[in-house]
Formats: structure tokens, sequence, C-alpha cells
């Protein structure tokens, strides 16, 4: 026959071993939500400036650029970083810095069918296509990621050949 006092004892150390893997998995966390702050309030402010509708576009495209940088190296968030530096990349679709951080960002979140699209609006944004540095992402893109090299083998011919083909063709 047990003792009264084992089931309370029991209880006791269930209770104990609960508040120490509930407090084991949540400090963590609350330090790295402290350590983040600051980038926090930084891409907030960003985002708030970039959905602005009183400014111009190229000031919301920078200020989402900036939110999505954020996002990438402070916080360590490609997927986010690759949302802001879309909506970026929709408001100024020729500029080669944000072209730049947003495949930079779909690349680290492996989005790349959404990469795909976005380097085929880029080219069709440039004045030559032949010359843009989309061109050469999206051969490699076809090369390495997406393993279509009958599309890698294209644009390689496409970018070095001198005159365009004719528009009704």
């Amino acid at each position: 026959m047990s003792p009264d006092w084992t089931p309370l004892a029991l209880e006791i150390a269930a209770t104990l071993l609960v508040v120490w893997i509930v407090f084991a998995g949540i400090a963590p966390m609350l330090r790295r939500r402290r350590a983040t702050a600051p980038a926090r309030a930084h891409m907030s402010k960003s985002i708030a400036e970039g959905s602005d509708s009183q400014k111009s576009q190229s000031e919301r495209a920078r200020a989402l650029t900036a939110a999505a940088k954020t996002a990438l190296e402070d916080l360590r968030r490609p997927r986010l970083a690759a949302r802001y530096a879309e909506w970026a990349h929709r408001l100024a679709p020729g500029d080669p810095e944000i072209i730049a951080l947003t495949v930079h960002s779909l690349l680290a979140s492996r989005r790349y069918h959404a990469l795909e699209r976005l380097l085929w609006a880029s080219l069709a944004a440039s004045s030559d296509a032949r010359t843009s540095p989309a061109l050469a992402v999206l051969e490699k893109l076809y090369e390495k990621q997406l393993a279509r090299p009958d599309r890698a083998k294209a644009l390689r011919a496409l970018a070095s050949t001198t005159e365009l083909p004719p528009a009704d063709a």
C-alpha cells in the first residue's frame, strides 16, 4: 500500500516538468524577439512608407526595398523579404537594385517559378533584352534550379545574336 503523499508528489513533479519544458521553449523565443525588435520596428516603418499613397512610386519602391533588406539581412526571413521585394519590383520593374534584391531573396526562399516570372517581366521592361542582367540570371535559373537546359541554350543564343528578329515573326 502506498502512502497518501505519493499522488501529490507525482502531480507536483509532473507540473514542474511541464513548467520547465514550456519555459525552455519560450525563453529563447523571447530573447530572439527582444534582439530583433529594432529591425522589426525599422521594417514596419518602411512598410508604412511603402504603402503611403501620397508618395511617388519610386519612393514607395525604395521604402519596400528597405523593408525587404531588413527582412532578409537582419531578420533572416527570405520569404518575407521576397514578398516585399516583389512589391517593390511591381512599382519599379526596371530598377537594377530592386531586381538584384528580388532575385537574391527569391533564390534564398527557393521560389524559383516566381523568380522566373519576375525575370521575364524584367526582360519585357528593359530596352534591350540581350544586354539585360535578367537574361543571364534567367539562363542560370533554367540551367541549374529548373533543369531546363533547352531554354538555357535558347537564351544563350539570344544573348549572342547581334540583330533582333523582325517584330512580325
